[in-house]
């Protein structure tokens, strides 16, 4: 099931990166444009996804199973993926919504506590270390507007921005 499930989010990946940027103009020569990032990224999950295929592929011959047992199949809705892939899907409706800056607070809390940190301080340190690293990141990055949120969210967007230096 890993197998099938990473051969069809490769292909899946291979798709967007073509289709990535398809109707923008064309930048200038000194510009990355509007694509540069999100095909990076796909690339970057492409390699990753070759990586695990590799393993999976070479864990099997040695095991010299030659098929999906219903176990194997089961244990894949049971586990932790399908929450996490609900939590990311969460996090992209949200985005518009309550902007970065919370959205990605939240996320990454759901998520270490979905991986198993109970401390509920500790969860909320890291989360609020790890969404202040992203938000520098890509606020220096060049071309990458992050979402700022309606209302109240858009105005706590604005603070935050206006303590940054850059």
């Amino acid at each position: 099931m890993d197998i099938l499930f990473s051969v069809v989010l490769f292909v899946f990946c291979a798709w967007c990166f073509f289709l990535a940027g398809a109707g923008l103009p064309d930048t200038m020569p000194a510009e990355l444009g509007a694509a540069f990032w999100p095909k990076v990224i796909l690339v970057l999950l492409m390699v990753l996804l070759a990586v695990n295929l590799a393993g999976d592929i070479r864990e099997r011959k040695e095991k010299k199973d030659t098929g999906t047992d219903k176990k194997e199949a089961g244990s894949f809705f049971n586990g932790r993926l399908p929450a996490g892939m609900a939590l990311a899907v969460l996090m992209a409706v949200l985005l518009g919504v309550i902007g970065f800056i919370p959205d990605c607070l939240l996320f990454m809390m759901a998520y270490g506590y979905l991986l198993g940190e109970r401390r509920l301080l500790v969860l909320a340190a890291r989360s609020f270390g790890l969404t202040l690293v992203f938000y520098v990141f890509f606020l220096a990055m060049p071309g990458i507007s992050l979402a700022g949120g309606i209302g109240p969210f858009a105005e706590f967007s604005r603070f935050v921005r206006g303590l940054m230096p850059f």
